[in-house]
Formats: structure tokens, sequence, C-alpha cells
């Protein structure tokens, strides 16, 4: 068919009302509606793949406002298109812009894109690698601003001449670092320590148990320059036999975490009081594993005698408590008394019933 029937055929369909699809090619503006807002794209490649940049809206459009996000890809016509790069002067003279987030596939960025626009406040940047820019990418952009990277990759923006160079003090990454890492055991009587949480993010503090208590518990970050905080952890006694563990979580925007661990030593020997007939028993008293110890019995009545009387700590033990029969028709009571690396007593009330006549 010829060209001219070709193009008479075109006019026909038109006129009937079908509608005429045509293949994009590079160098073709696209305009795609995302969460409300039009971004304008400009076509590098028409194949595979098929690749576009951010372009400036045409002259008879209006600026872009607001929050920009830039997709990783955008579909027009049915065809995907990868967005790889950003055009020179996008942003330029975008008076109500206030923040733009930049895809991980974006690898370069054109000249004095940001100029103008007096209300931009963040950029958010999610490629690892920094993309290629220019001495004159960020002319005229806003000293005030801050430029946000992935966690950890801080370094890769900063080690970059032209990144450093330009805007180097305003970059930040989500961070939250913990000093010290670990706090020492708490002991069984309970304590109160502290550890401190330098932050880039806004922060929630968290515990797994209920049984200790963290103050503040949440942290307000400043950024670029991130904000310190001093975290209160309270432990209170420990009344059981087994050591415990709890983790306080701290958790920042940008899904980063740090979590500290508290142990708290047990309680040597089970706080109780323990009734005994008047017939008299043999009772098996445990005491945990941990310092060395020592038994007394107060005041030392004969109708009552424990073996051992020392241990170690090493490992677990077992005190063996001997109560005669009780002859009187009175009650009786006496104490052990435990005592532990030299220092920490407890106290053990044995009580036997009387003799009933």
């Amino acid at each position: 068919m010829k060209p001219v029937s070709v193009f008479l055929f075109a006019c026909l369909l038109i006129a009937s009302g079908v509608h005429v699809s045509y293949a994009q090619i590079v160098g073709d503006t696209i305009p795609v509606v995302q969460n409300g807002k039009t971004i304008y794209y400009e076509i590098i490649i028409a194949g595979s793949p098929n690749t576009v940049k951010v372009v400036h809206p045409p002259a008879a459009s209006p600026h872009y406002a607001g929050d920009i996000v830039i997709p990783s890809t955008v579909t027009y016509s049915s065809v995907v298109y990868q967005v790889t790069s950003v055009d020179n002067e996008v942003f330029k003279d975008c008076a109500t812009l206030t923040s733009v987030t930049f895809p991980a596939t974006v690898t370069s960025i054109g000249n004095d894109v940001f100029s103008g626009s007096t209300a931009l406040t963040t950029l958010i940047f999610l490629p690892e690698t920094p993309p290629a820019i220019t001495g004159s990418t960020f002319t005229g952009f806003s000293s005030t601003a801050t430029i946000r990277v992935p966690a950890g990759k801080k370094t890769n923006y900063t080690g970059d001449s032209n990144w450093q160079s330009s805007v180097g003090a305003q970059i930040w990454q989500p961070e939250i670092t913990l000093t010290p890492l670990t706090l020492p055991k708490f002991a069984v009587e309970g304590e109160t320590k502290t550890f401190d949480v330098y932050t880039t993010v806004n922060v929630t503090v968290s515990r797994n148990q209920s049984w200790l208590t963290v103050s503040p518990v949440s942290v307000a970050a400043t950024v670029p320059g991130g904000t310190t905080q001093t975290i209160t952890v309270v432990v209170p006694r420990n009344t059981s036999t087994s050591e415990r563990t709890a983790a306080v979580t701290l958790t920042g925007a940008g899904a980063v975490t740090q979590t500290i661990t508290v142990t708290q030593a047990a309680q040597p020997v089970a706080m109780e009081s323990i009734l005994v007939p008047s017939s008299g028993c043999d009772i098996a008293f445990p005491v945990a594993k941990g310092a060395a110890w020592a038994v007394s019995l107060f005041p030392d009545y004969a109708w009552c005698r424990v073996s051992p009387i020392s241990g170690n700590g090493a490992s677990a033990a077992t005190v063996s408590i001997s109560v005669a029969p009780n002859p009187t028709p009175y009650v009786r009571v006496i104490s052990l008394r435990f005592t532990f690396g030299g220092t920490t007593h407890y106290d053990v009330l044995i009580e036997q019933s009387a003799l009933l006549l």
C-alpha cells in the first residue's frame, strides 16, 4: 500500500471514530499520573530495555509541587519504561515543591535541577550508589535543605567529589548508634542503668518484658546533625531463682533498629517461709549457681540442722535441712541465713507447728 493510501486510510479510521495508536519513539514526552500527580518523562530508549528520563513539565503545564515521588518504572500505552535519569532544570523554579524521592534506578542527574525551588526541604535518594551529577546539579539548592540516603550508604555519597563539594554537609542517613553496645548484668536487688542513643531519625523505644521500665519512650531527631539522648533502664528486684533477660528495642524511620539486651542475676535462694509439721521432716532446699555461699542458723537451735553449710557457687547445689519433731505445745521458728559473695544475705524462715496435746 502506498504512503498516501495509508494516510487516507488512517484519516478514514479517525473520521469513523476508530482509535489509532502510534508507537512511541525516542524523544517523545509522555505524561504519567501517579498518586494524583503528573510527572513528565522523555523516552531515551524505545526497545529493550525501554528507558525514560524525568523532564520539566511543558510550558503550558503547572510546575511540580508538593511531595514528588519518582517511581522506578512507569507504564504508558501498555509499555513499561524504567526511569534511569533526571534531565536538566527539571525542578527549577518549582516554588511550591517540598520534597523529591528518587528511585534506586536513577543513575544520573542533570544541571541546575533545583534552583528557584525555595520551598524544597528534603531530597530522598534510594540508590545505594550515588547517581552521576555535575558541579552545577545543585546550583541554587537551599543550604538548609537535607539530603537523605540509604542507611549505611552515606560514605558512598560523601566519597564522591561532586556530591561532597556540592552538598556533603547536608547528606545524612537513617542511623541509630548505642553507647555502650551492651549493659552490664543487673544485680538481683535491682538497679538503674543508662545508655546513650545517637539518632538521625525519630525513634520509639520499647521493651519486650513488663518487669523493667525504660524512659523516655521516644526520641525526636534533628537532621542532618542528629540527636543524642540518654535512655534510662530501671530493673526491680528479681525474686526468681532463674536469671532473666529482656530486650530494649529502638525503632526508627527508614527501617533501622537497634536492640540492647538487659540481663539480671537470679535470686540465689527462693525467698519464702517453709511450714514444717510438728512431727518434723527433711527438706531439700535449692541454691542457684552463682557466687560462693554459706548458710547459718539464726538462732542456732539444735532441733534444726543443715548440710552442707557452704559452696563455691560453681554449680547449683542442694542444702539438706533436717527438722526434729516438736515436743512442745508452742510454734517454733528459726531462720536460715544465706550469705553470697561474703556480703549479700537472704533469710529463709522455717516455722514448725506445735505438738497438739
